[in-house]
């Protein structure tokens, strides 16, 4: 009697191999991702951040960053590192030398904005401006905003 096709030793080996190659993508997705953003040209902001917003006249310590990158496309999360503890999606892309991000808060929060950096050739550093919608002015408005890689 001939035995079904998911019987036999092949199909398993086959089903054994997709297996294995789907956890070793999956455990390595980050290497693979850097990997094919370097190698597509793009400049790499994928890692962690910190950043300084400008309050008042000066720059102040803001928020840790953690981004993630796929060739041009960027998405992360960023975490207040004063007062109260918010945490930020964000997402945008890289368009040669410049970012741009939306960032939305999580949770119960309705804070969002959009961020517009430079990236510097080198890749340790980015400077720009974040832009925000602003309830209790009623009103947009922007600070200006360094990044330095961790």
């Amino acid at each position: 009697m001939e035995t079904f096709w998911f019987g036999r030793p092949e199909f398993i080996a086959a089903i054994a191999a997709a297996i294995t190659l789907a956890v070793i993508v999956w455990f390595l997705r980050d290497v693979l991702m850097n990997l094919v953003s370097r190698l597509s040209g793009h400049l790499r902001v994928g890692g962690k951040w910190t950043t300084k917003i400008e309050r008042n006249g000066q720059l102040v310590q803001h928020e840790k960053v953690v981004l993630h990158q796929f060739m041009r496309w960027v998405w992360g999360k960023q975490t207040t590192v004063q007062g109260a503890q918010r945490v930020y999606r964000v997402r945008g892309r890289l368009r040669g030398q410049t970012l741009s991000l939306l960032y939305e808060e999580t949770g119960d929060g309705f804070e969002s904005g959009v961020i517009l950096l430079t990236v510097d050739p080198r890749g340790d550093s980015m400077g720009g401006f974040e832009i925000e919608y602003s309830f209790q002015r009623k009103a947009p408005a922007s600070s200006k905003y360094e990044w330095a890689r961790l």
